[in-house]
């Protein structure tokens, strides 16, 4: 147990290091940069349509009390079941929604 703890406080010196290494060949490769920005973009579209899809009067004519909805987790990137309960105020567009979580 003692030689594996001097070997993880090796490994565990090393690892600025490694992280250091690591984001330089990041950062130089055109291609994840690239994809990071355009991962960017695609994801403030995506709010925009959302937004404007939430807005429209035929949204709301769907979202009844019963209505099973998909709603997106803030926590992750991954997507939750819910269900509308209650419509606080049309006019504001605030609903309450019980979402079923992991």
């Amino acid at each position: 147990m003692l030689k594996r703890s001097f070997a993880e406080f090796g490994s565990q010196k090393q690892l600025p290091e490694q992280q250091k290494a690591l984001m330089r060949c990041i950062k130089g490769e055109p291609t994840i940069e690239e994809y990071y920005d355009l991962f960017l973009e695609a994801e403030k579209y995506g709010n925009e349509v959302a937004e404007t899809v939430m807005q429209s009067h035929h949204a709301q004519t769907f979202l009844t009390p019963g209505r099973v909805v998909v709603v997106r987790s803030l926590s992750a990137q991954d997507h939750l079941l819910g269900v509308v309960v209650k419509v606080t105020s049309a006019s504001m567009k605030q609903y309450i929604v019980l979402v079923l979580k992991p």
